[in-house]
């Protein structure tokens, strides 16, 4: 029992800070315009997933979320995506790999229509970090 609460300690002591800040906009040119989009910022961990920040926009659907995560070695950031652009209700994950530093990722713009955009995120987060 005293080595779990050790070893538990000495995690929480040696745990570095991470933050990974991101903003992009999207365009949908059939969505209704009150419709709003959700955007999480979400983090993988062993026991359930940590949600570091979300944001419900509307159109012209510009979005900025800022989390931090305390973790040994690295984190897993990825974005989960809500829309209903085309009246389809379609939920959408970006993973962004393995972070070992601070990240600031400028998605720039994407077209929720074109089925692509996930793929073409994921190049700019390979450009970027």
């Amino acid at each position: 029992m005293f080595t779990i609460l050790l070893l538990g300690f000495l995690t929480v002591l040696n745990a570095k800070e991470f933050t990974v800040e991101v903003q992009g906009l999207f365009v949908c040119h059939t969505q209704h315009k009150y419709d709003p989009l959700h955007v999480e910022l979400m983090e993988h961990d062993v026991v359930g997933d940590d949600l570091l920040a979300w944001s419900n926009v509307r159109p012209p659907y510009y979005w900025d979320l800022q989390g931090k995560e305390d973790e040994m070695f690295n984190i897993r950031p990825f974005l989960v995506i809500k829309h209903t652009c085309n009246g389809i209700k379609e939920r959408v994950v970006v993973e962004f790999g393995r972070i070992r530093r601070n990240v600031f990722i400028d998605f720039g713009i994407h077209d929720l229509e074109n089925p692509d955009f996930p793929k073409d995120m994921r190049e700019m987060i390979k450009e970027q970090i």
